[in-house]
């Protein structure tokens, strides 16, 4: 998988951020091997992540088209698991 240099900065800053968690968390902390987590380490849910993307774009004054949203957040950000 190929990414730019500010994507790679990200996930780094995201896994530094995820270790001090797991850190913070101790035996409490859910193994899951995921990228992205709740702040415990356990499986963000599909649904609540939609849910808060649609939040967070329609509070930037997108708004929503018809029934449905205008856009839709891929299944693949949520199991793709950190290059070794």
């Amino acid at each position: 998988m190929e990414a730019d240099s500010y994507t790679l900065q990200a996930l780094k800053r995201h896994r530094a951020q995820q270790d001090k968690d797991r850190e913070k968390w101790g035996s409490a902390w859910v193994e899951t091997g995921r990228v992205f987590t709740r702040e415990n380490g356990e499986l963000l849910y599909p649904a609540n992540v939609t849910r808060r993307f649609i939040e967070l774009y329609e509070e930037i004054g997108f708004g929503r088209s018809g029934s449905t949203t205008a856009v839709t957040v891929p299944r693949l950000w949520l199991t793709r698991q950190a290059p070794a």
